[in-house]
Order: C-alpha cells, then structure tokens, then sequence
C-alpha cells in the first residue's frame, strides 16, 4: 500500500551556501524533508562560504550560476508529480530559488504553492507563490532586510535562532509542516557540484 497520492505535489527543501548533504549542519533540514517526503536540493554543495556569498550577489545581478540551475533541475524535477509545488529555502537558497524562478516555464511557475523562506539571505526582492508566502527569521524578518532584498506581503515569524538551519528548523516544524503538500512519489536529492 502507498501513501503517496498520484494526483498530489512534490514539495522542495532548498538549501543554503555552505550546506551539503548528509552533513551535520543539514540534519534538521534532511528530517524535515524526510517527514514531508520532499525533494532535497542542495545548489551551493560543497563551496566556501565567500563563494556562497559570491555566488548568492551574482545571481542577484541577474548572472546565471551553477546553483540557480541545480534550483531550475530541483524544481523540474519535483514537477514529475502533478500539483502544486511548495517550497522552503534557507539563508542562499532564497537567491537561487528566487533567480531560478523567472527560468522555468509558465505552466511550472504557476504550480509553485506555499514559498517559505527560513533565515533567507537575498539581494533580490522575495518572490511568491500561489499560496502562502512566510518569512521565518529572527527580529522578525530583519535580517532578511539587512541581507538586502525585500520581503513584501509576507507573513513574518520569528525565531530565536542565530543562522542556524538546525536551530530554525526544529523551532518552526510544526507550522512547516502545515505549509507542506502530498508527498513526492520519487523522492530524490540534487546537489550541484562542489565549486
């Protein structure tokens, strides 16, 4: 028997600069996926966290990189299942979502749901879904504003949490996974290569 609905969504966890897989910095965030049953992407995989910082400026200047088309695979990937698509970034994996977003086709961009961005770090404006749009951060969003970008409409929650997927990840699950979807029929994780 299956619990997956063939007719639902596949969800995308995406990760920030510095984070790879199966690392103990990425624990909260791979349990969490793992409850949801989401893909794993990982578009900053094995770099420093200067050329994170780089990487996450560049993109923000409109220069396609490796991690936005590792994000542009994650999420064509999650669109194997039919439905909505919610999606939740951490700190450089709100860059790269927002910069892969304008590069998927029309019909794809109209299936992203849920966006909730944790701790995000951007020097563009926050994008939004067809669903809910959430900011999780400490001093309520304001260091997604000092990171640079804007965060719009969205709604603001705050945590106690220093940076730290683990610590954001654990403080919010409950209402993250309110935000989630049907599980993904084919789980898989993306990761870019190290840079």
């Amino acid at each position: 028997m299956s619990d997956v609905d063939p007719t639902g969504s596949c969800d995308v966890v995406v990760g920030g600069i510095t984070q790879s897989p199966n690392t103990p910095s990425t624990a909260a965030q791979t349990d969490f996926a793992n409850l949801i049953n989401a893909d794993l992407i990982y578009p900053y995989n094995g770099g420093s966290g200067l050329g994170g910082v780089l990487n996450v400026v560049s993109q923000g200047l409109g220069i396609n990189t490796d991690a936005v088309n590792t994000t542009v695979a994650g999420i064509t990937q999650a669109a194997a299942d039919p439905g909505p698509i919610n999606v939740f970034t951490f700190s450089g994996g709100a860059q790269a979502f927002n910069s892969a977003l304008p590069q998927l086709p029309a019909d794809l961009r109209g299936r992203i749901g849920n966006v909730t961005y944790i701790e995000p770090g951007s020097v563009s404006d926050l994008s939004s879904g067809n669903g809910n749009t959430t900011v999780i951060s400490n001093n309520f969003g304001l260091d997604a504003l000092i990171e640079g970008g804007s965060v719009g409409s969205a709604s603001l929650l705050s945590t106690d949490c220093s940076h730290s997927a683990d610590c954001a990840f654990r403080q919010q699950l409950r209402f993250l996974a309110q935000q989630s979807g049907t599980p993904c029929s084919n789980r898989k994780t993306i990761s870019n290569t190290p840079f």
